[in-house]
């Protein structure tokens, strides 16, 4: 997914919500490069952390459907671990 890798600079994003599939591909490559750069994100998928790789088991994860409190949580979560 070249466009998603592009979108993935260093500048254009305070936070990101991932969902693990976009256009039918796995968002994985772009979560390592987001982690590289220390951008916070967290996951949303249907499956919940099983559907995740383990090397990003540090990274919040939300089953969709989601409740707003969670997402507030799992913000405030992705932020603390850019120290």
């Amino acid at each position: 997914m070249p466009q998603t890798k592009a979108l993935c600079s260093p500048h254009s994003f305070g936070f990101l919500r991932c969902s693990t599939y976009l256009a039918g591909e796995l968002v994985f490559p772009e979560g390592r490069i987001l982690s590289l750069r220390r951008t916070p994100f967290l996951f949303s998928t249907g499956l919940g952390q099983q559907g995740i790789l383990p090397e990003f088991s540090r990274y919040p994860v939300l089953t969709e459907t989601f409740a707003l409190r969670a997402f507030k949580g799992a913000i405030i979560y992705a932020l603390s671990l850019r120290r």
